[in-house]
């Protein structure tokens, strides 16, 4: 039998595994008593294996939620659990797996003479040692992740009363490059829907490791349901380039006339091969990285942002109002600019060098929706700020936000400063783009503050030229350069009139 030095638990380690326990009790009402009960035992066997130092019981306790929560058939997801919980789909994904590994080593036989710790299934499920293995257990764990959940009755429904077309469909997931996140390490999955020609790309989606099995099979009935392919319609045939995949997809679609086999490897390694590539060019990296940056610009960047968050002007505007910021008096241009955040992810602005530039990026946005491969571009340059919560930024960056001490609104409120080309690939971030951003950043906060109401009328102005606001200020990070201009709706968007 395997051995274990366990150290001894401290007072403070005790309190934190007391409130794993509290938190499990609290969240986990909706399941039988049962789950509960092999939750809880679950994280003893688990603390009495490992003695962990934790940080935050909220992690663990949604990791050992999510682990039952399968063994149990409940629909659960770490998306749903971190909002649950208040904490993060990475250190979710991180902790279960970590749970999990370390649980399938404690699966061995019990022997009479041996006082040694050891796990077995029953007392995982009651409490009660016995000398069961525990292999097929915790290969049901480590495994129902990634199993497609069974058809809901309204997918089943759906399916029985589509037209069959003559079509092959490739579906696939791939891992992406690691992104090494001050959490830790994690490799997003990618999955896809894809012609057998290999164009168009019905769908495609991004999840933590171990839930691509689901996402491939939300993924599968959004492309059945894409508008922008026709009525819909499902595939004669299937290939899943997955292997593993394959047996529980065809068990479940094949009821339906729906063919189900392994293949299509050749037909979408080129494209995550183009998605990693793009992954790994468009990793984020520190801002004084580039050594022609200077800090005190940065820290500029970060005031103009906190001012931005802190007056939350996606809660009054939607991206569809761009704005014009007039630059010109700094040498710079005049910008389109619009908010992005009302649907309350994503939060952040966009630049563009003209109003031109904006309407051809949603024009392309509008008709392809959710069709475009990552690293396609949109035709257009763009000037993106993006704010990341700061457990999910990488390690060198977070290392360089607390040596420098960049001023942020919340933890929630990280600005990602990025300039990209036509292609979406990453151009180097110059002076002038840093005094770009940090103008327009000010603008759109200070029009927030004084012109909110204006702002909650966008969606109903006429386009007469009396719509038109225009604002004056003062940018404090720039104190020696003339005040900007910062206008709504943009001045494109007025009709003229003659007398």
């Amino acid at each position: 039998m395997q051995k274990f030095e366990r150290r001894v638990p401290s007072a403070k380690d005790i309190a934190k595994y007391e409130e794993v326990r509290r938190l499990l009790r609290k969240h986990m009402t909706p399941y039988p008593e049962s789950t509960l009960e092999s939750a809880l035992n679950l994280w003893d066997v688990y603390v009495e294996a490992d003695v962990p130092t934790i940080r935050s019981a909220k992690v663990y306790a949604a990791s050992v939620e999510y682990i039952l929560g399968h063994l149990a058939n409940f629909p659960v997801s770490q998306g749903k659990l971190a909002k649950k919980y208040n904490t993060t789909t990475t250190s979710i994904s991180q902790t279960y797996n970590k749970i999990i590994r370390k649980v399938d080593t404690l699966r061995h036989p019990l022997e009479e003479d041996d006082d040694d710790f050891f796990f077995d299934e029953s007392f995982l499920l009651t409490g009660q040692s016995s000398a069961i293995d525990t292999q097929a257990l915790i290969q049901h764990v480590m495994t129902s992740y990634e199993t497609p959940p069974e058809l809901d009755p309204k997918q089943k429904s759906q399916l029985e009363r589509l037209p069959l077309v003559d079509e092959t469909w490739i579906g696939s997931r791939a891992a992406m490059p690691a992104l090494l996140l001050e959490s830790g390490s994690v490799e997003p999955e990618v999955c896809i829907w894809v012609h057998e020609s290999g164009h168009p790309v019905f769908s495609h989606g991004i999840t933590t490791p171990g839930d691509s099995g689901h996402l491939l099979l939300d993924l599968l009935f959004e492309a059945i349901n894409k508008e922008e392919f026709g009525p819909p319609r499902k595939p004669a045939r299937i290939l899943i380039a997955s292997e593993w995949l394959v047996e529980p997809l065809r068990a479940q679609l094949e009821p339906f006339d729906i063919e189900v086999d392994y293949g299509g490897d050749r037909i979408v390694a080129p494209i995550f091969s183009n998605m990693r590539e793009h992954v790994t060019q468009q990793a984020p990296k520190p801002y004084l990285e580039n050594k022609k940056t200077k800090a005190e610009t940065v820290a500029a960047l970060f005031q103009a942002s906190a001012a931005f968050y802190q007056q939350k002007p996606w809660s009054v505007i939607g991206d569809m109002h761009p704005f014009c910021v007039d630059l010109r008096d700094w040498d710079l241009g005049e910008y389109s600019v619009c908010v992005m955040g009302a649907a309350g992810i994503n939060i952040g602005i966009l630049i563009f060098d003209t109003i031109d530039d904006y309407d051809q990026f949603y024009d392309f946005v509008l008709s392809m929706q959710n069709m475009m491969i990552p690293g396609s571009g949109f035709g257009v340059g763009i000037r993106a700020i993006d704010f990341e919560n700061i457990n999910e930024i990488t390690k060198p960056q977070h290392q360089e936000w607390i040596k420098q001490g960049w001023e942020i609104a919340n933890l929630q409120a990280y600005p990602d400063f990025r300039h990209m080309d036509p292609e979406m690939k990453i151009i180097p971030l110059k002076e002038d783009d840093f005094r770009i951003a940090i103008g327009c950043l000010w603008a759109l906060a200070d029009y927030k503050k004084e012109h909110k109401k204006h702002m909650q009328k966008a969606n109903i102005l006429r386009g007469q030229e009396e719509d038109l606001l225009t604002l004056t200020t003062e940018v404090p990070m720039f104190p020696h350069e003339p005040p900007i201009q910062v206008t709504l709706p943009h001045p494109s968007r007025i009709q003229k009139t003659t007398k």
